[in-house]
């Protein structure tokens, strides 16, 4: 009975820990496919704001707006070279 009871027990615990194993990867996978989203939009709206487009915000994403307009000029001000 003991014998079986650690049969039970091993394969009791490879399952939890296969199981763990992929929810860590569905969990990575998760969280680099929104930083690449992220950054996909990001240079997306980049190449707008360069052209000159103007944006609307549907999200609160303004503050990031604000913030990707600041970083334009400032590589329109390294290109000319007045820091």
């Amino acid at each position: 009975s003991i014998s079986t009871f650690f049969f039970f027990f091993f394969f009791f615990s490879l399952y939890i820990s296969i199981r763990k194993r992929k929810e860590r990867n569905y969990k990575r996978k998760q969280s680099l496919r929104i930083k690449e989203s992220f950054w996909v939009c990001w240079r997306r709206d980049f190449q707008r704001i360069k052209k000159g487009e103007k944006i609307e915000e549907k999200k609160p994403v303004k503050d990031y707006h604000e913030n990707l307009i600041e970083i334009f000029k400032r590589e329109e001000k390294k290109k000319k070279g007045d820091f």
